[in-house]
């Protein structure tokens, strides 16, 4: 790899790369789609297509909500390079 060309080195940069990018239907499996929530996050119309589709509760919905939020808030400054 070429010296000036460098990643970022934050893993959670690199793991929201990765599931963004893969031709995968993250929406087919349950366990699948709350994890692509969790580090992507869903729109409503998708979100609640997924809870009626995988039985998710309103609860569990409000979860997924939090925990994406709360990945978001890990993730560092985009001028970080390290």
């Amino acid at each position: 790899m070429s010296e000036h060309y460098r990643l970022p080195e934050c893993p959670l940069k690199s793991l929201k790369g990765i599931i963004a990018f893969d031709s995968k239907d993250w929406g087919t499996n349950g366990r699948d789609a709350w994890i692509y929530g969790i580090v992507l996050g869903w729109d409503e119309p998708a979100i609640k297509e997924l809870a009626d589709k995988h039985g998710w509760s309103p609860m569990a919905v409000d979860r997924l909500k939090r925990l994406h939020k709360k990945f978001e808030s890990f993730e560092r400054p985009s001028n970080d390079q390290r």
